[in-house]
């Protein structure tokens, strides 16, 4: 039922992009399959909470703009972590900064944000 008609098991699957629908659905009864075999669902809650917090991006235009959208100016160089050399280019420093400023501008007021 589930690769057939993933919308009728999981309402919110109508926010994700039809790509995604497809990936969450392989990712979906994989995870199941292996949680039975190991007598433990939690790999299952996580799995079904990470794509449901997609689902909430992509139902919320405003937020789904934050994330997506490239940083302005220069973020500056962030640090290695302690005990690490720190990996040669820019680009990491890069992603690091922009998820940092990612998760500052997210709005926390929104009722599917956890705490």
């Amino acid at each position: 039922m589930v690769h057939s008609r993933p919308r009728d098991a999981v309402c919110w699957v109508t926010f994700l992009p039809e790509a995604d629908v497809d990936v969450f659905v392989t990712e979906l009864v994989t995870v199941a399959q292996e949680a039975v075999e190991l007598g433990n669902l939690a790999p299952l809650a996580v799995l079904l909470t990470q794509w449901r917090h997609s689902a909430e991006v992509y139902a919320d235009p405003a937020l789904l703009e934050i994330l997506i959208a490239a940083p302005e100016g220069d973020l500056g160089s962030v640090p290695a972590p302690s005990g690490q050399e720190e990996p040669a280019g820019q680009p990491t420093a890069w992603r690091a900064a922009h998820v940092h400023v990612q998760c500052e501008q997210l709005d926390t007021r929104s009722p599917f944000w956890p705490g």
